[in-house]
């Protein structure tokens, strides 16, 4: 057994144009897992972190009285390899889409349910396979996530290269209830026919995504830009396309580098699964549209600073357009 973790202080200034006034705040984030060796082909991994039962973050607001603060089981699974490079993995586990490592489609914290299978070639060939739960209803139809992977990375010190293409198909979706996620009712931005209780959701979503992702190094500096689409075969509303493209300049993994980055992104409303995308970007629901930047800093091994910086709107093709702006200032330290 072998235990790692992270703690991120995070101040944060939210001016979302809807709001009477800008929403200033400060959070922690503390997470803490055990690695487990169970046999020589099996094994797996326990955790834990603030947040409760928020699926798309693990952030507690400071305040309330120093009241105490949720903790929630953050990751719980197993993985069997019946050969190097197969593995199954089954239980609430870390993502394995590979995808541009800032594409903000799906968010970073999601922890996903069910089992997978991946394939990881010496050829560079990669893929993947994916039964996970979204919603599990006594009385009525499951709503799941059937999914595939197929991709290549490969080349040299000086140019690596990533190309992956994924198919999302969310099962019994469409004519349900958000009423997702433990008691979460929310669309995220997506289409929905009703109002109130007796919303359910327009259409389905079977999503096609491509993305390519290259990074060269040029004095030792690394440079790496990315591209990420994705459509919406089930929506037939004409909002169904979603694209984001980035450069990252630098990389802050050793004690005095920087990192200097920008991503911009534009979400149509019915484009991605609103439950499942980053929860800052545009507010965190789809119809969405702007720009990211990031400058990040390593002083100490172990200790990154970083500035990000949320240029957005949403309601950007229906309703009222309306301004998002969020600054953030963490302070990220890994044990």
């Amino acid at each position: 057994m072998s235990f790692a973790g992270d703690f991120r202080y995070r101040h944060e200034n939210i001016d979302d144009a809807q709001a009477a006034e800008d929403r200033t705040r400060e959070t922690i984030r503390a997470r803490l897992s055990a690695k487990l060796k169970i046999a020589d082909a099996i094994d797996g991994e326990i955790g834990i972190a603030t947040g409760g039962s928020d699926p798309r973050g693990g952030s507690a607001t400071l305040g309330a009285a120093s009241s105490r603060k949720s903790i929630g089981l953050d990751l719980g699974y197993v993985r069997w390899r019946p050969r190097e490079e197969v593995a199954v993995i089954a239980g609430k586990m870390r993502q394995l889409f590979v995808r541009p490592a800032s594409s903000y489609f799906i968010d970073n914290e999601l922890r996903p349910e069910g089992v997978a299978l991946t394939y990881n070639g010496a050829n560079g060939v990669f893929g993947s396979a994916y039964h996970y739960w979204l919603e599990e209803r006594p009385a009525s139809t499951d709503s799941t996530l059937l999914a595939g992977q197929l991709g290549w990375a490969g080349g040299s010190d000086a140019l690596k290269v990533t190309l992956g293409a994924t198919y999302y198909d969310y099962g019994s979706v469409q004519g349900q209830s958000p009423d997702f996620a433990d008691g979460l009712v929310h669309e995220f931005g997506n289409s929905v026919t009703g109002s109130g209780a007796a919303a359910v959701y327009t259409y389905d979503y079977d999503i096609g995504e491509l993305s390519a992702e290259a990074t060269l190094k040029t004095a030792d500096i690394p440079i790496n830009v990315f591209v990420d689409y994705a459509h919406n075969f089930a929506a037939d509303d004409g909002l169904a396309d979603a694209y984001n493209l980035g450069v990252f300049i630098g990389k802050a993994n050793a004690p005095g580098r920087w990192e200097f980055g920008v991503v911009h992104q534009v979400v149509e409303k019915d484009a991605l699964f609103g439950q499942w995308i980053d929860s800052d970007f545009g507010g965190g629901v789809t119809d969405n549209a702007g720009q990211f930047y990031r400058i990040a800093w390593m002083p100490l091994q172990r200790v990154v600073l970083n500035l990000n910086y949320y240029d957005t709107s949403y309601n950007v093709d229906v309703g009222n357009e309306t301004d998002y702006d969020r600054w953030q200032l963490d302070f990220n330290f890994t044990f």
